[in-house]
């Protein structure tokens, strides 16, 4: 549908007496009247007054029905009395004159007296775009705001830096040596880092400094202050302002969480952009026989598949050194999980087709294990997360990353935590394959 865009005068307009701003319908003197006493009016006012009327926006009309060359405003009404008020505040009544022609003496820029407008045909017309314009997100049509973290960097980038700025050259660092995934950083709460980044003793447990130019510099170990920065990202998006709000709570704060956190080794190292981990970390004892460990798959593994192709692919993830091989691992890995998805489909008699995505093939025998018994809901909670978050770690998402991208850089860590997901899911599909009658191809 083509728009009907016209540049109007201001006097031309009138205002909507049945805006639902308004509490009852009201005269168009006693509609400006109260606008003038509302605060954000003259807000707004002043801000006309310093840059203009915003590019981005256009006023919303309809032709009035009895008055020629009239024009009710469906959106737009505060902007019109800002622009009346400015113009002639006189009309502002007593109380509020003397504020507006203040405003106005004040200009920086000629105060409008034309707006661009789209004239819609009837209110009908123009009633989806005002509903989506004051309905919120609308789940992602509408205007989506900007979060405090997303405000503060657009003002870090235009030269406007504020108090986040600290903050936000902590992540960007975080995420220049991939300490954390752009989507871990997108979670961090930026006036939580802002609160922790303030504080010098708090610095100097993350082993940081700042300058006079706010970027944090590691004054210690990088691989210690690496590990203990990206536990406190990560536990940020579920801490509570209370827990970091005064000196002490951010010392009990920190105690609590570096204290919990794994040895002091390299933080997975993943590229901006690629899936991380969405598990919990494996306990104390589990991490202590991990770091022992070499091997993908550990070599007391006892699963032996009877397909020749994937009993060479275990026996070779049993022996590869995964942390001077990492890559040679996750390519492994992932064929050995697609061959064993199809074998266990094909040994149960499960119609499928070889188009089908991997991720549909191991949610039908992910069913099927449950249904069978073999498995039970919690056995199965690490294969369905993958399922539904497609940035998790055993998602079929990332498997393929670890293949098909240039960008993906598996390390030995984190395929050690694939292995500990998937394996009680890996032992009951070859059990059932072991024992077809039928072995296939």
């Amino acid at each position: 549908m083509e728009l009907d865009q016209r540049e109007l005068p201001i006097e031309n307009l009138l205002f909507d007496e049945t805006n639902p701003r308004l509490p009852e319908k009201l005269a168009q003197s006693a509609v400006l009247l109260r606008l003038a006493h509302d605060r954000k009016t003259r807000v707004l006012a002043e801000h006309i007054a310093k840059f203009g009327l915003n590019p981005l926006d256009r006023t919303a009309v309809i032709e009035h029905q009895d008055l020629h060359d009239r024009f009710v405003v469906l959106e737009g009404n505060r902007r019109l009395a800002a622009l009346r008020l400015l113009h002639n505040p006189e009309s502002a009544g007593v109380l509020a004159r003397s504020r507006y022609s203040g405003i106005a003496t004040k200009a920086v820029v000629p105060i409008p007296s034309v707006v661009r407008c789209v004239v819609f045909t009837t209110r009908d017309d123009g009633d989806v775009w005002i509903r989506l314009r004051h309905s919120g997100e609308a789940n992602g049509a509408g205007l989506v705001p900007w979060n405090a973290q997303q405000a503060a960097r657009y003002n870090e980038r235009t030269g406007h830096g504020d108090q986040h700025t600290a903050a936000l050259n902590l992540l960007d660092l975080a995420l220049e040596k991939r300490w954390v995934s752009e989507q871990e950083a997108r979670k961090v709460k930026i006036s939580h880092l802002t609160r922790l980044m303030g504080d010098k003793q708090a610095r100097a447990r993350l082993g940081l400094e700042v300058g006079a130019d706010r970027r944090p510099r590691i004054t210690g170990d990088q691989v210690v202050a690496g590990t203990a920065i990206r536990t406190v990202l990560v536990t940020l998006p579920t801490t509570k302002v209370r827990e970091i709000y005064l000196q002490e709570d951010r010392e009990k704060f920190l105690n609590t969480v570096l204290a919990a956190e794994p040895s002091a080794q390299p933080p997975s190292a993943i590229p901006q952009g690629s899936p991380r981990s969405g598990m919990a970390a494996p306990s104390s004892s589990a991490s202590r026989g991990q770091a022992e460990r070499k091997s993908m798959i550990p070599p007391r593994e006892r699963t032996c598949p009877n397909h020749a192709r994937c009993r060479d692919l275990v026996r070779e993830l049993k022996t590869l050194d995964a942390t001077e091989y990492p890559n040679s691992a996750a390519v492994c890995f992932r064929v050995l999980f697609e061959l064993s998805v199809d074998r266990y489909l094909k040994a149960s008699g499960i119609p499928y087709s070889e188009e089908d995505p991997l991720k549909k093939r191991t949610g039908k025998v992910a069913e099927d294990l449950q249904k069978s018994g073999r498995l039970s809901k919690e056995e199965l909670q690490p294969v369905r997360k993958a399922l539904q978050d497609q940035d998790h770690i055993l998602s079929p998402n990332t498997l393929n990353f670890f293949v098909h991208s240039p960008l993906a850089f598996p390390n030995h860590r984190m395929l050690l935590r694939v292995w500990e997901g998937v394996a009680p899911f890996f032992r009951a599909v070859w059990q059932v394959v072991n024992s077809s009658p039928t072995q296939p191809d």
